[in-house]
């Protein structure tokens, strides 16, 4: 990303798409999509405050980072990566144990759902080549399962149950809708 200033640069393969952006830390939006390829609507990332004094003590006196997404078609969302780096150094900054989470919003659409319904969803990162739950939580508003994390890793979302049909119940039934009046 040497050279590109603060215009990001945009990598595209079969199948997957990078971005890469340089920042002063100060300047880093505290909100940003990330494009997808199943869906109109973008994966949003929401960054607390506290990213940026992480950052601040990693980088010290260059207060520029680079920003780096990738985003890869995955079996239920989207899979998306995250992280930061030492434009200087060419170091990936670490980003764990934040005070406040980093939330990322994986629209309903990218997910086929009726209503989100936290119970049914993990939000997953890969660590050591399987998906893993542990300190990640999930909420949902009608158009979105948000994700929240205090590290930055590669992210997705998978369903915890796969129901292919209820006895009695019409499969247009909204995935909450487990009772089916007579």
């Amino acid at each position: 990303a040497k050279g590109c200033a603060n215009t990001p640069v945009v990598l595209q393969v079969p199948g997957m798409a990078v971005t890469l952006g340089r920042a002063p830390i100060d300047q880093l939006p505290s909100t940003f999509h990330i494009a997808t390829f199943t869906s109109a609507s973008n994966v949003t990332v929401h960054l607390p405050d506290s990213l940026r004094s992480v950052l601040r003590r990693a980088l010290g006196a260059s207060g520029v980072v680079d920003v780096v997404t990738a985003v890869l078609p995955g079996p239920f969302t989207e899979v998306v990566v995250l992280s930061f780096w030492d434009p200087v150094g060419g170091q990936k900054v670490p980003v764990e144990g934040l005070l406040d989470p980093i939330v990322l919003a994986f629209p309903a659409a990218t997910a086929d759902l009726y209503q989100p319904v936290p119970d049914w969803y993990l939000c997953t990162y890969e660590a050591a080549g399987q998906w893993a739950p542990e300190g990640l939580w999930l909420a949902a508003t009608p158009s979105a399962l948000l994700c929240h994390t205090t590290h930055l890793s590669t992210f997705t979302v998978e369903p915890v149950v796969g129901i292919e049909a209820v006895e009695g119940c019409p499969m247009a039934a909204a995935p909450a809708a487990l009772f089916c009046p007579p």
